[in-house]
């Protein structure tokens, strides 16, 4: 643009400029003036991804007429091909017509680029890079139409200014509390870094953030991810952090970084309380880290996996293309990441079903009770293990939909079904430790029993030792939910930390002994749970046993003094309507079946 007001200038003024001087104005303009529509054109190349080899071979082919016309320019002074200067003045060359050639073969070619490969762009990409473009295609246009209207700068500077605010306004790759960068400054990083041939990541999360945030608040939580974004960008200056939210951080850095030390340093700050005002939270981490030989080949796969590792890490863990003892396979991530995207799809669409798996009298077999379950289904309807999804929802922060939409369901079918019919007295409904905490969980559990007519007393709800390892933080939402008729089952006894001593402070009426303490039993290896059993029923407490498998460990549950059974010798958990046709009114009244 300079050069351009330099010679125009000069050539209205050629009889008190030197011919040389002239030469070189003009020279430079055009020089410029096609560097200026090639640069465009690369530009465009980087904002499609390309791949830098491909990027080469292409740039190598197509660089041919941006070459050829700077050898124009500067050979002018001799040929006259692009312009010449004389006594007087300036005068356009034969060759002149090369600027639209160019003009037109290089955004006609992003323009190309753009249709071949827009499709892998956000939108917000794709609109961007579109609409610059358009703006040189009209400059060029309006140059072609009206040579003697200075008008190709303004569209130029149109152009330049829709690629300052669409790709490089730094406020586009700042988190939105201004702590780091984002998720976009991210993937531009790493789409830079691949081009080049390598790069590693290192991934940190905060341990049990929905947790935290649920039971702190938001506002405290928010105010303490600010003050471990800021410790960590004034301790490592050389590297680069960004905030994927969730409790979640990346950071990149050069070959020289020393990534253990690293680990070393946030792991002992960490080691230290969060000072959050007048109080302090004490934070725990854990480390992903991703490099070349992960195998993973986008921006986009980086980060997913990533986000993925991150909300199911439970040890710190590297990526690789096979995995190890110390190591998480790309395959076993890529099937967490198609879980969570078709729980989250479940959970939208309200989708998530219900089995139900009988509970049975020790003594008679006699149907009495059942477990729900959530199932959820992928695109092909086939069942997804629980094994698989529910560890992830509790990561994501997605528990407490699961446990709402199971709980609704449940209010529904016993709303809908004589339960008595079904030899049924009760069903039992799990509570997650996230649900646990919610304050208003008594108030959004008494609307859905009001909406359906249901009674809290034929639904017991399960809750597990994790649940209560800190009592303070729950016992005022089970109290509130005790107070309202429901009654609560411990899940999973013999996983956790309770005790005969502690079990005596919370409001159970049933005990349900782990199926790893029934299998270590049966194997002849657990001869301290017949004093537990004896110890908890002397309390008050019924007992289940889950687990059972054959016979012999029904038989040997029994014998201890187990109250209920509840395992595969008698049924799988079954859909409700399933479960309404083995266990209806033409059954033998509810005596159930060995399946």
């Amino acid at each position: 643009m300079v050069t351009d007001i330099v010679s125009t200038l000069a050539c209205q003024n050629y009889q008190s400029v030197s011919q040389i001087a002239l030469y070189v104005a003009n020279c430079l303009y055009f020089m410029f003036y096609f560097a200026r529509s090639y640069c465009f054109y690369r530009f465009c190349l980087r904002v499609v991804h390309v791949a830098s080899g491909a990027r080469r071979g292409l740039e190598a082919i197509l660089s041919i007429p941006f070459w050829l016309a700077q050898a124009l320019c500067v050979t002018s002074v001799f040929t006259g091909a692009i312009f010449s200067i004389d006594d007087a003045g300036y005068h356009s060359g034969p060759l002149y017509n090369m600027l639209y050639v160019c003009s037109f073969l290089y955004v006609g070619l992003s323009i190309l680029a753009l249709i071949i490969r827009g499709q892998g762009l956000r939108p917000y990409e794709r609109n961007v890079a579109i609409a610059y473009n358009a703006a040189l295609l009209a400059g060029y246009g309006m140059r072609l139409l009206f040579p003697k209207v200075l008008v190709m700068d303004t569209f130029c500077t149109i152009a330049i200014t829709i690629i300052f605010f669409g790709f490089m306004n730094p406020h586009l790759f700042i988190d939105q509390r201004r702590i780091a960068y984002n998720k976009r400054g991210l993937r531009l990083v790493l789409s830079e870094a691949l081009e080049e041939g390598g790069m590693h990541l290192m991934g940190m999360v905060i341990k049990n953030y929905q947790q935290e945030r649920v039971i702190v608040g938001g506002e405290r939580i928010d105010n303490t991810v600010g003050d471990i974004s800021s410790w960590i960008t004034h301790t490592f200056p050389k590297n680069v952090l960004f905030y994927m939210g969730s409790g979640q951080f990346a950071m990149t850095g050069d070959d020289n970084v020393d990534w253990e030390d690293v680990h070393v340093q946030i792991r002992q700050r960490f080691q230290q309380p969060w000072e959050t005002g007048e109080s302090a939270l004490n934070l725990s981490v854990l480390f992903v880290n991703i490099d070349e030989s992960s195998g993973l080949s986008t921006a986009d796969k980086i980060i997913n996996t990533l986000t993925l590792s991150l909300e199911s890490a439970e040890r710190d863990i590297s990526m690789a293309s096979d995995s190890s003892k110390d190591t998480l396979s790309i395959s076993e991530v890529y099937e967490q990441v198609a879980t969570l995207r078709t729980l989250e799809g479940v959970l939208e669409r309200n989708e998530v079903e219900v089995f139900l798996q009988p509970i049975v009298q020790s003594d008679s077999r006699k149907l009495v009770g059942a477990e729900a379950l959530a199932r959820i289904r992928d695109e092909h309807g086939c069942v997804v293990s629980p094994t698989l999804f529910i560890p992830i929802a509790e990561h994501v922060g997605l528990i407490d939909e699961l446990g709402a939409q199971v709980f609704s369901k449940v209010c529904a079918f016993i709303a809908t079904h004589d339960i008595e019919e079904l030899g049924l007295q009760w069903i039992n409904i799990n509570l997650s430790p996230l649900q646990c905490v919610q304050h208003d969980i008594a108030e959004r559990f008494g609307s859905v029993l009001e909406q359906y007519s249901v009674s809290p007393d034929v639904i017991h709800l399960e809750v597990t030792e994790q649940s209560i390892i800190d009592y303070d933080l729950v016992k005022d939402q089970i109290v509130q939910l005790q107070n309202m008729g429901f009654k609560f089952s411990l899940d999973d006894y013999g996983t956790g930390y309770s005790n005969l001593v502690r079990l005596s402070d919370y409001p159970f009426a049933n005990i349900k002994l782990d199926m790893s303490l029934v299998r270590s039993y049966s194997s002849g290896k657990g001869n301290l749970i017949p004093v537990v059993v004896r110890g908890l029923k002397d309390i008050g407490y019924t007992i289940t046993a889950e687990g059972i498998e054959t016979e012999e460990m029904a038989e040997d549950l029994r014998g201890i003094g187990a109250d209920l059974l509840q395992g595969y010798l008698f049924s799988r958990p079954l859909p409700m309507d399933e479960f309404v046709r083995t266990y209806g009114k033409d059954q033998a009244k509810g005596i159930l079946p060995i399946v």
